[in-house]
Protein backbone atom coordinates (compact mmCIF):
# COMPACT_ATOMS: atom_id res chain seq x y z
CA UNK A 1 0.00 0.00 0.00
CA UNK A 2 1.25 3.52 -0.54
CA UNK A 3 2.70 5.45 2.36
CA UNK A 4 0.46 7.26 4.16
CA UNK A 5 -2.53 5.33 2.90
CA UNK A 6 -3.90 2.87 5.07
CA UNK A 7 -7.37 0.27 5.22
CA UNK A 8 -9.55 1.78 8.23
CA UNK A 9 -10.36 -0.82 10.57
CA UNK A 10 -14.15 -2.15 11.19
CA UNK A 11 -15.85 -0.54 14.17
CA UNK A 12 -15.97 -3.85 15.91
CA UNK A 13 -11.99 -3.60 15.38
CA UNK A 14 -11.37 -0.73 16.67
CA UNK A 15 -13.46 -0.55 19.81
CA UNK A 16 -12.54 -4.08 20.43
CA UNK A 17 -8.23 -2.62 21.09
CA UNK A 18 -9.51 -0.47 23.83
CA UNK A 19 -11.29 -2.66 26.41
CA UNK A 20 -9.68 -3.98 29.87
CA UNK A 21 -11.85 -7.33 30.23
CA UNK A 22 -9.29 -8.48 33.31
CA UNK A 23 -12.04 -7.60 35.73
CA UNK A 24 -15.58 -8.07 36.37
CA UNK A 25 -16.57 -4.60 34.49
CA UNK A 26 -15.19 -4.38 31.00
CA UNK A 27 -13.29 -1.27 31.28
CA UNK A 28 -12.97 1.66 28.17
CA UNK A 29 -8.83 2.04 28.63
CA UNK A 30 -9.14 5.23 25.36
CA UNK A 31 -9.50 8.58 26.32
CA UNK A 32 -12.30 9.76 28.12
CA UNK A 33 -14.71 12.82 28.53
CA UNK A 34 -14.28 14.93 31.59
CA UNK A 35 -17.79 13.25 32.44
CA UNK A 36 -15.98 10.08 32.76
CA UNK A 37 -17.38 8.73 29.73
CA UNK A 38 -15.81 6.89 27.15
CA UNK A 39 -16.94 8.54 23.69
CA UNK A 40 -16.60 6.21 20.38
CA UNK A 41 -16.28 7.52 16.98
CA UNK A 42 -19.73 5.52 15.45
CA UNK A 43 -20.83 5.93 11.71
CA UNK A 44 -19.65 9.64 11.10
CA UNK A 45 -20.20 10.88 14.97
CA UNK A 46 -19.13 10.31 18.62
CA UNK A 47 -21.32 8.25 21.00
CA UNK A 48 -20.91 6.74 24.13
CA UNK A 49 -18.75 3.85 23.56
CA UNK A 50 -21.48 1.76 26.36
CA UNK A 51 -24.02 2.90 23.84
CA UNK A 52 -22.18 1.26 20.89
CA UNK A 53 -21.44 -1.88 23.43
CA UNK A 54 -25.14 -2.09 23.37
CA UNK A 55 -26.33 -1.43 19.78
CA UNK A 56 -23.90 -3.88 19.03
CA UNK A 57 -25.19 -6.78 20.58
CA UNK A 58 -28.92 -5.96 20.25
CA UNK A 59 -29.06 -3.58 17.79
CA UNK A 60 -30.69 0.16 16.75
CA UNK A 61 -32.41 1.93 19.88
CA UNK A 62 -35.84 2.90 20.09
CA UNK A 63 -37.03 6.52 20.43
CA UNK A 64 -36.29 7.83 23.46
CA UNK A 65 -34.60 4.46 24.47
CA UNK A 66 -31.35 5.37 26.47
CA UNK A 67 -28.41 3.05 27.91
CA UNK A 68 -27.92 3.03 31.09
CA UNK A 69 -25.06 1.14 33.23
CA UNK A 70 -27.18 -1.04 35.47
CA UNK A 71 -25.16 -3.13 38.61
CA UNK A 72 -21.59 -1.75 38.27
CA UNK A 73 -22.24 2.15 37.77
CA UNK A 74 -18.93 2.83 36.37
CA UNK A 75 -19.25 4.99 33.37
CA UNK A 76 -16.58 4.06 31.39
CA UNK A 77 -17.88 -0.05 31.68
CA UNK A 78 -18.40 -1.36 28.76
CA UNK A 79 -19.43 -4.90 29.73
CA UNK A 80 -23.09 -5.26 27.50
CA UNK A 81 -24.37 -7.61 30.91
CA UNK A 82 -23.99 -4.53 33.35
CA UNK A 83 -25.91 -2.12 30.59
CA UNK A 84 -29.50 -1.83 30.71
CA UNK A 85 -31.87 -0.04 28.38
CA UNK A 86 -34.42 2.36 29.59
CA UNK A 87 -35.45 6.35 29.34
CA UNK A 88 -34.19 9.38 30.49
CA UNK A 89 -36.69 9.29 33.15
CA UNK A 90 -35.22 5.89 34.14
CA UNK A 91 -31.88 7.29 34.24
CA UNK A 92 -32.19 10.40 36.28
CA UNK A 93 -34.10 8.33 38.55
CA UNK A 94 -30.77 6.05 38.89
CA UNK A 95 -28.57 9.02 39.13
CA UNK A 96 -31.05 10.49 41.93
CA UNK A 97 -31.33 6.45 43.91
CA UNK A 98 -27.19 6.18 42.97
CA UNK A 99 -25.71 9.61 44.05
CA UNK A 100 -24.35 10.73 41.00
CA UNK A 101 -26.73 13.70 40.17
CA UNK A 102 -25.23 16.81 39.96
CA UNK A 103 -25.36 18.38 43.52
CA UNK A 104 -26.34 22.13 44.49
CA UNK A 105 -27.16 25.20 42.39
CA UNK A 106 -28.48 23.83 38.94
CA UNK A 107 -25.17 25.42 37.08
CA UNK A 108 -23.26 22.76 39.27
CA UNK A 109 -22.29 19.47 37.82
CA UNK A 110 -19.82 16.68 39.26
CA UNK A 111 -18.60 13.58 37.98
CA UNK A 112 -17.64 12.89 41.33
CA UNK A 113 -19.74 11.23 44.59
CA UNK A 114 -18.13 12.54 48.32
CA UNK A 115 -17.59 8.99 49.04
CA UNK A 116 -15.26 9.35 45.72
CA UNK A 117 -13.67 12.19 46.82
CA UNK A 118 -12.96 10.54 50.46
CA UNK A 119 -11.32 7.79 48.90
CA UNK A 120 -9.01 9.64 46.62
CA UNK A 121 -8.21 11.64 49.79
CA UNK A 122 -7.08 8.03 51.54
CA UNK A 123 -5.63 6.49 48.75
CA UNK A 124 -3.05 9.25 47.46
CA UNK A 125 -1.96 10.09 51.59
CA UNK A 126 -1.07 6.10 51.16
CA UNK A 127 1.20 7.28 48.25
CA UNK A 128 -1.41 5.62 45.02
CA UNK A 129 -0.54 8.78 42.28
CA UNK A 130 -3.66 11.13 41.28
CA UNK A 131 -3.51 9.59 37.73
CA UNK A 132 -4.14 6.13 39.37
CA UNK A 133 -6.87 6.79 40.65
CA UNK A 134 -8.48 8.99 38.63
CA UNK A 135 -7.81 6.13 35.96
CA UNK A 136 -9.86 3.79 38.04
CA UNK A 137 -12.06 6.43 38.48
CA UNK A 138 -12.90 6.86 34.74
CA UNK A 139 -12.04 10.66 35.18
CA UNK A 140 -9.06 12.87 34.16
CA UNK A 141 -6.29 13.41 37.38
CA UNK A 142 -7.12 17.20 37.83
CA UNK A 143 -10.36 16.17 38.82
CA UNK A 144 -9.98 14.02 41.44
CA UNK A 145 -6.40 16.35 42.66
CA UNK A 146 -8.64 19.59 42.73
CA UNK A 147 -11.91 18.38 44.55
CA UNK A 148 -9.73 16.12 46.82
CA UNK A 149 -7.55 18.93 47.86
CA UNK A 150 -10.66 20.83 47.96
CA UNK A 151 -9.43 24.07 45.20
CA UNK A 152 -13.66 24.05 44.30
CA UNK A 153 -15.78 25.10 46.42
CA UNK A 154 -17.94 22.63 46.26
CA UNK A 155 -16.08 20.22 48.09
CA UNK A 156 -14.75 22.54 50.90
CA UNK A 157 -16.90 21.05 53.32
CA UNK A 158 -15.30 18.02 53.56
CA UNK A 159 -12.67 16.97 56.08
Amino acid sequence: MPSGIYERRSADERFDTVIDRSGDCHLWTGALASTGYANFWFEGKYIGAHVYAWIRAHGPLGKGQVVRHGPCHVRHCVRVEHLVVGTKGDNNRDRTRDGTQARGSAHHSSVLTEEQVLEGQRLHAMGVPWTRIARDLGIKPNTIREAATHRKGIWSHLP
